[in-house]
């Protein structure tokens, strides 16, 4: 908890916490999100929609900015998280300890146990579909207003946030139809409005997101969906998930066996069967989408952890007699354990493209005094054209490659890069043709330049 963005995927956490910042240092505006990697340009760009930020840019207004306040952010919704998938399987099951189990296991993944003090926006999309799918099923059961128009907005809020988490309406619409929807004139129009919101909400924010993001040329997050170029092509990818990341990360060691049987159980039994085929399909066609994705980052499981932990939860409630519920608590440490060894790495300081001083808090104080937000830097060698950036409090050019082209770099001063921060500065000598610089300060390895272009 004390240490700032560190670890796997800390590319997406430095350009969210930027963001976040951006918004509490520059424009409030949700609809203007900013990154520091900007070029010439204001910064603003098309991520998914930025409600994690914007939250934590609220709390930098209260607080004061702080490189770990996005850890107790992070936390706080997972916890919502946990509870909600608590209450939404409570509501399935008359059993109590399956919804133990679930909520349980769901600390035990991998992937949760790792990103769930991480600055990951797909947390917020994980609440906010299980809060809002709970809802919809206490509108279904009493018809009240309120439950209807809560479920519909977080259920909406959901996909804008990350737009695979709209899984939950193949489980919705599977139980609707079940129950009768085209029989009852209520759940029939109430369950259209909440649809057409939903999906007039997410494609109006991403076509608005696709416009910021081609407005500038700032195109740090992705939008595109990049199917598999060829049939061996998905399957080669396909076994490297299931070979390695399925039992390691997505699922782990311990709970393997438990979703196996629990799957067994779900197919077996008439009442539960046409929710998993409806469940499965539809994660198999989003990772079909999206499978790209999956190779590089872990946290796009996310979407389908309720479902795994409560098919784990299933084969846990077989096995485990009545009255012994003390050999679940066996289980949930296994689980546990193996997700601290597989992951407690992920967290180390060292690596993982962030220099150690950066985790160093007097270096990133000395080093946020000496950059002026105001000037527009060429920073680097950073390959991931926002680490540096974030640390170093930042704006402007990004230099990715120890010998960057120097066309590009001399296109940097036309465009009003009057600054450098660098920690290799034996490296400029490449430039010496185009640039002119003089040192102004150093903060551990890290040196500020006064650039300008040569002169004839």
């Amino acid at each position: 908890m004390h240490l700032p963005a560190v670890g796997t995927h800390v590319w997406r956490q430095c350009n969210t916490l930027a963001v976040a910042r951006n918004y509490a240092e520059e424009d409030m505006r949700i609809w203007l999100p900013r990154i520091d990697k900007r070029y010439k340009f204001s910064g603003v760009t098309g991520p998914s929609f930025t409600l994690y930020e914007y939250g934590l840019a609220c709390i930098y207004k209260l607080t004061g900015f702080s490189h770990t306040a996005h850890r107790w952010w992070s936390l706080f919704i997972s916890f919502f998280s946990i509870s909600g998938l608590f209450l939404l399987v409570r509501s399935f099951f008359s059993e109590t300890r399956i919804a133990l189990f679930s909520a349980a296991f769901l600390i035990a993944i991998p992937e949760f146990y790792y990103h769930s003090i991480n600055a990951v926006p797909d947390l917020l999309a994980l609440s906010f579909m299980l809060w809002g799918w709970l809802f919809f099923r206490f509108w279904i059961a009493k018809a009240e207003l309120f439950n209807w128009l809560f479920a519909s907005i977080l259920l909406t809020l959901a996909g804008m946030v990350k737009l695979q988490f709209l899984i939950a309406g193949v489980p919705l619409g599977i139980e609707l139809v079940k129950k009768g929807v085209f029989q009852n004139r209520r759940w029939l129009w109430s369950s259209i409005l909440t649809a057409l919101l939903t999906t007039a909400a997410c494609a109006g924010w991403y076509a608005w997101a696709r416009y910021l993001t081609f407005k500038d040329w700032l195109n740090e997050f992705v939008h595109d969906v990049r199917i598999p170029d060829s049939v061996s092509t998905f399957f080669r990818q396909w076994f490297q998930n299931a070979w390695s990341d399925v039992p390691e990360t997505w699922v782990g060691y311990v709970m393997l066996p438990l979703l196996l049987l629990g799957l067994i159980i779900l197919f077996r039994t008439k009442r539960s069967r046409i929710y998993a085929i409806g469940t499965f399909a539809g994660a198999f066609v989003i990772y079909f989408l999206l499978q790209s994705q999956f190779l590089k980052h872990g946290y796009y499981i996310l979407f389908m952890a309720p479902f795994i932990v409560l098919t784990a939860a299933v084969g846990a409630n077989r096995v485990i007699p009545q009255g012994k519920n003390y050999l679940f608590a066996f289980l949930f440490i296994g689980a546990l354990t193996w997700s601290w060894i597989r992951m407690h790495r992920n967290w180390e300081p060292t690596g993982w493209r962030v220099p150690r001083g950066f985790t160093n808090a007097e270096f990133i104080q000395q080093a946020e005094k000496t950059t002026d937000t105001a000037r527009r830097y060429v920073v680097g060698p950073d390959e991931t054209g926002c680490v540096y950036f974030y640390y170093l409090h930042a704006k402007g050019f990004p230099w990715y490659q120890e010998k960057d082209s120097k066309a590009e770099m001399a296109r940097w001063t036309e465009w009003g890069a009057n600054g450098i921060i660098t920690d290799r500065p034996e490296l400029l000598q490449e430039y010496s043709d185009i640039w002119e610089w003089m040192e102004e300060k150093q903060v551990g390895s890290f040196h500020w330049y006064k650039l300008r272009p040569k002169k004839p």
